[in-house]
């Protein structure tokens, strides 16, 4: 399943009220550069898990992983704006 970005807690009303895009761009700058990278090609490039696998020559689940360990911190750093 594909997770878009309305899904993500992100997006929610009220955290779009509190955290302006430049913040949001700040938060996802501080990631460690596999997390941002591997954000970068799902969501940027919208490449599936299993071709970001590919291009990083790691497996999917790993991917997965690294996807969700961002989006974990993400979530952390953007609750301290709420």
């Amino acid at each position: 399943m594909k997770i878009t970005f309305k899904s993500l807690p992100l997006c929610r009303e009220n955290v779009r009220e509190t955290v302006s895009k430049e913040n949001v761009a700040e938060l996802i700058d501080s990631l460690p550069l596999e997390e941002k990278t591997v954000l970068a090609l799902y969501y940027a490039e919208e490449l599936t898990v299993r071709e970001i696998g590919a291009v990083l020559d790691i497996p999917e689940s790993l991917v997965c992983q690294i996807g969700n360990q961002a989006l974990g911190r993400l979530r952390t750093d953007v609750g301290q704006y709420g």
